[in-house]
């Protein structure tokens, strides 16, 4: 991982800062959300805690590698990353996928397509109305899709996309999903609000859709960010005990489009 951002430092004349920790699996997303604190990072980025194997199968690295990744999803100041085209749903954490989606379109390299899923007319895909109402601003999402097609209207680089769906049901969903296999890297927001893909998922920190981009159902070799939108106001998960320290710093990160990438 560090040679990768070694070679990105020096192909982008990116700075790139690389540290090395050893900590134990049960305090290291300690560690983590600490570093980002006080670097005052904009996004963390941890890998799965599971590998595709050379049949496609995916095999897991173990239960306390699975344990990290939840606790760093409770505790970190700032947005996170989960390193498994951009389907869109809606939502905090979707928009927060796309603003990195067009960072990254920003490299004459990057070709970028948003496929939005709508649902057809008096069909609904969405969990209860209730928490859609408290998490999902209908206007936000527009403003953001607004944003993406008008900053791509007038380039030259036609490549980058944007394309709205129609599904009925969660078997259009799914349909959909597979048929997107011709990309190198799918965004997608982490509790996007639709309803689960998957019947049982050991991986519910990936969210409804990227449970199902995780799961053997899905099968690509394309590589998954699922991301989680940077809520102050939430509380910690129940189940999580552990209470990270993080300095005394205390200010937001940095947005997506006010840092240079890192």
């Amino acid at each position: 991982m560090v040679i990768a951002f070694e070679a990105y430092r020096q192909l982008s004349s990116v700075i790139v800062r690389p540290m090395t920790a050893i900590s134990a699996l049960s305090n290291i997303h300690e560690d983590i959300c600490t570093s980002a604190a006080q670097k005052r990072v904009a996004i963390i980025l941890i890998p799965f805690h599971k590998h595709q194997r050379l049949d496609g199968a995916m095999e897991s690295l173990g239960h306390s590698f699975h344990l990290v990744n939840k606790r760093v999803l409770h505790h970190a100041p700032c947005s996170v990353g989960i390193l498994i085209v951009v389907p869109f749903f809606g939502g905090p954490d979707d928009r927060e996928a796309l603003a990195y989606g067009m960072r990254m379109a920003e490299h004459p390299g990057i070709l970028l397509n948003v496929i939005r899923f709508v649902p057809s007319p008096g069909k609904s895909l969405k969990f209860d109305k209730s928490v859609i109402e408290d998490n999902v601003d209908h206007e936000e999402d527009e403003l953001m899709l607004s944003e993406f097609k008008s900053a791509h209207s007038d380039k030259e680089k036609e490549s980058n996309l944007y394309e709205e769906m129609l599904v009925e049901n969660k078997a259009e969903v799914v349909d959909a999903l597979k048929a997107l296999n011709k990309y190198n890297l799918f965004l997608v927001g982490r509790m996007v609000p639709t309803v689960p893909l998957v019947n049982k998922t050991d991986c519910p920190e990936l969210g409804p859709v990227g449970s199902f981009l995780a799961s053997s159902e899905f099968s690509t070799t394309a590589s998954v960010l699922v991301v989680q939108q940077y809520n102050p106001s939430a509380n910690l998960h129940p189940l999580v005990e552990e209470q990270a320290y993080y300095g005394e710093t205390s200010s937001m990160p940095d947005s997506p489009h006010g840092v240079p990438p890192v």
